[in-house]
């Protein structure tokens, strides 16, 4: 599995102020081996949370279902993220985020 962390801030423009009406920086996770990718995001302001998003197979974006948690490359992913401190690991299903079980 290959893992690639990246940083991003998103912000609304600055009033005239210099303050910023919201602002989120966050952390995209990429989970991949030679099929797929696992797509999670983390927010600084959550430090012990993240969110698995989407898998990505070549161009085609698509949600996560409960069948991928017994997918090698997800269960490696969750334990990493283990070792890297989060203890809240969820994923976005159709009716919003829920706990990923242990897998």
């Amino acid at each position: 599995m290959h893992v690639e962390k990246s940083r991003y801030v998103d912000t609304c423009e600055p009033d005239t102020n210099g303050l910023y009406e919201w602002r989120y920086e966050y952390d995209l996770y990429s989970f991949s081996d030679a099929s797929i990718s696992i797509i999670a995001r983390t927010y600084v302001s959550e430090p012990d949370a993240v969110y698995f998003l989407h898998i990505e197979q070549g161009s085609l974006l698509r949600g996560i279902t409960p069948k991928e948690f017994s997918l090698p490359i997800f269960r490696e992913a969750v334990a990493y993220l283990r070792d890297a401190g989060f203890c809240r690991i969820e994923w976005l299903g159709v009716s919003g985020y829920d706990r990923v079980p242990e897998v």
